[in-house]
């Protein structure tokens, strides 16, 4: 991939090569090949005027900043992300953005802010279809209501679960999958009824159809 864009000569073929590397690299469990592989695209394709390669790449490198851990990335990349997507005429915050500051104040302990962010994307995100956003915010709402533990947790959760049964599965919702699978074991392990079997066996499989290894898999799998 890098010889032929050494032979186009275009500074986007290069970001894409080094994506493509970062992502086939992920599938084998390196998630810091995906974090130079997206930051370096970033840069080839701001130097290309590339803002929608730009939002892909920088949306890839917050998945890869929380897999990480390394959270105080996150507001940085989102307002990155936000200003990008404002560029091709979205408007107000994405989602995208909102579901990983939810993310991030949930490893961080604060899951009252968490369902607030969760709460402010449901009300901006379209009506039907498919988008790794929708997973990524149910999957936060649902693991940041079960660790308060708020009645509705439960009703989230067989939300995201029904979610989770869509023929689509993308590389971006794999956060999402991993929240659901921890809000379900949050669930029961405190005693709330919940079908946990069932709930697992279904985020095993939208885990597998993206052939990418998640967070969580290793113990769910063992659960």
């Amino acid at each position: 991939a890098r010889a032929l864009a050494d032979a186009s000569g275009r500074l986007a073929a290069h970001g894409w090569a080094d994506l493509v590397r970062g992502i086939y690299r992920w599938k084998f469990g390196d998630i810091e090949a995906l974090a130079q592989g997206a930051e370096s695209a970033d840069d080839y394709f701001a130097r290309a005027g590339e803002r929608r390669h730009r939002s892909d790449a920088t949306a890839l490198r917050m998945q890869a900043a929380y897999t990480l851990g390394r959270f105080d990335e996150i507001d940085a990349l989102g307002q990155r992300y936000a200003a990008l997507r404002l560029g091709l005429g979205d408007r107000g915050i994405p989602a995208m953005v909102l579901a990983y500051e939810a993310l991030t104040r949930i490893a961080r302990g604060d899951h009252q802010a968490a369902v607030e962010r969760c709460e402010h994307a449901r009300g901006i995100l379209p009506e039907g279809g498919f988008a790794p956003e929708r997973t990524l915010i149910q999957g936060a709402y649902a693991l940041a209501l079960a660790r308060l533990g708020r009645p509705e947790a439960a009703e989230v959760l067989a939300e995201g679960v029904r979610l989770a049964r869509s023929p689509h599965a993308n590389l971006q919702a794999l956060p999402g999958y991993d929240a659901f699978a921890e809000a379900a074991l949050t669930l029961a392990d405190a005693g709330v009824p919940v079908d946990l079997d069932g709930a697992l066996q279904t985020l095993c499989a939208s885990m597998s159809r993206t052939a990418f290894e998640s967070r969580s898999a290793p113990a769910v799998r063992k659960r």
